[in-house]
């Protein structure tokens, strides 16, 4: 925001990792722990977390998942895995699209205010 003299800011990473926040907890909460597992295991082997973190970081597995998350989105194991969850969610009343897009948009609202761009 010019006003703040920022210019421009990298914010899709947090954005990912809200969104990946949000899935887990989701899944985690529906008793869905399996989905859960194999979303950590295919981000966890996906390696993007790797341009993150520092060469020492005591990151565990799981936060190292978290942070590659949204990188996986588009690979076909984790398309597979959605839609699996997203039927077992609609089963109990969660839209699973419709809940992982409230969140980032929380999270973009949070951003808006603090950059005083909204009341």
């Amino acid at each position: 925001h010019p006003y703040l003299g920022i210019h421009a800011a990298n914010v899709a990473p947090e954005f990912g990792v809200v969104e990946s926040r949000a899935l887990l907890n989701v899944l985690r909460n529906n008793g869905l722990d399996v989905y859960a597992d194999d979303f950590l295991e295919i981000a966890y082997a996906s390696d993007k977390w790797k341009k993150w973190m520092l060469p020492n970081s005591d990151a565990t597995e799981e936060e190292r998942a978290i942070i590659a998350g949204h990188y996986v989105f588009s690979h076909e194991a984790f398309s597979e895995l959605f839609s699996s969850a997203s039927k077992d969610l609609k089963g109990v009343g969660v839209d699973l699209e419709g809940f992982l897009k409230q969140q980032v948009k929380e999270a973009i609202t949070g951003y808006i205010r603090k950059l005083s761009m909204m009341s």
